[in-house]
């Protein structure tokens, strides 16, 4: 029984005891100092090789990851601001995604961290050129002869400049200088190629171009300019064969997939005409040539709301432009039967032919009919 007693009241004044504190002074909480807190940059925490490596890895990808390649390479160049392998693999990603002015920015940091060496003037020569800007890319190319007189890319860069800003004797003479010092140099014979085609030589084309075939089967820019000159002789079979030798080499090489599309559209092959220039599309959004191909190809295969929505998206871009104003017209009026929208477009075109009277009185009817 007292044992009982006992452990109650032990029970007792441990409650009580939790009481007594809670009627005691209040308790004040000690707020310890800030200290500062290091923030840990995973940019900076890394060495610039690494990223370097890491960029490397991106561009093996199957397709090369560039935007990858591009951000690895970048934070290399931030970790060591002086990282020339860093600065030219930048360049080098914005030759190849038709950035030429970063490239130019990004080879030429290279050179400040290297004056003398020849591939980052080099690439710096090939995104001037790019970037149209030849006086420039030709005075990079005589640094470059300077120090390395026999330089054979730099002459056919040389050779591309002149050709680019219209001196093709310039062009010519560069372009042979090359073949003095390899006479199977498929770029110079290629860069003949396409001067001869321009003086109406064909026949001499054709000549320099089947050489460089030789030597480079599977260069699409020797097949395409072959094809062409197939093309202006209306050997037809023999240009679309040799055009999609060019596409089964380069899948996305526009000058034959735009080339292919041309001919099958001519030809009122609307099928494969809409094939070629939709990779033409996805390739360049930018080429007038493959969006209004393309708009017209969906047009001939009867797919007139995709066709539509092409040339609306061209007369925005464009608002001087005639032809997706005219197709949209008689989109409107008679395949998908929107007179509202034919009445718009009509009125537009009409403001650009304001001498075509029978369009002003077919416009004026569609309109009425429309309510407008």
């Amino acid at each position: 029984m007292n044992r009982m007693k006992g452990k109650t009241l032990r029970i007792g004044l441990a409650l009580s005891s939790l009481v007594l504190l809670g009627c005691g002074p209040k308790v004040v909480a000690v707020v310890p100092i800030d200290e500062p807190v290091e923030v840990v940059d995973p940019v900076m925490s890394r060495s610039a090789e690494a990223w370097f490596l890491d960029g490397l890895a991106a561009l093996e990808e199957s397709p090369p990851n560039y935007e990858s390649a591009k951000q690895r390479f970048g934070n290399a160049t931030t970790v060591q601001p002086n990282y020339y392998d860093g600065w030219v693999n930048l360049g080098v990603i914005a030759e190849r995604q038709g950035d030429f002015e970063g490239g130019v920015e990004s080879f030429t940091k290279a050179l400040a961290v290297r004056t003398d060496d020849i591939a980052a003037r080099l690439g710096l020569a090939r995104s001037l050129i790019g970037a149209r800007k030849y006086p420039q890319a030709l005075e990079a190319l005589r640094g470059v002869l300077g120090s390395d007189v026999g330089n054979v890319d730099a002459y056919n860069l040389m050779a591309l400049a002149y050709m680019r800003q219209g001196d093709k004797a310039q062009a010519e003479r560069m372009a042979k200088e090359v073949l003095t010092l390899d006479f199977e140099n498929v770029m110079a014979l290629n860069t003949l190629g396409i001067l001869y085609m321009d003086q109406k030589r064909d026949a001499l084309a054709q000549f320099v171009l089947e050489r460089a075939r030789g030597v480079a089967p599977q260069d699409v820019q020797v097949l395409n300019n072959l094809g062409l000159i197939a093309f202006r002789a209306e050997r037809l079979s023999v240009a679309v064969d040799l055009f999609l030798a060019a596409v089964e080499a380069k899948p996305d090489f526009l000058a034959a997939r735009l080339n292919l599309g041309a001919i099958y559209l001519d030809f009122l092959d609307y099928g494969l005409a809409a094939e070629h220039f939709a990779v033409a599309h996805e390739v360049a959004p930018e080429s007038t040539a493959a969006h209004l191909g393309l708009a017209a190809s969906l047009y001939g295969v009867g797919e007139y709301e995709r066709a539509a929505a092409l040339y609306e998206a061209y007369a925005a871009k464009d608002p001087e432009a005639e032809t997706p104003v005219a197709r949209l017209s008689r989109l409107y009026e008679r395949q998908l039967g929107d007179q509202k929208k034919a009445c718009f477009w009509m009125k537009r075109l009409s403001t650009m032919r304001p001498a075509d009277q029978e369009l002003k009185v077919t416009a004026d009817f569609v309109c009425k009919e429309a309510g407008e």
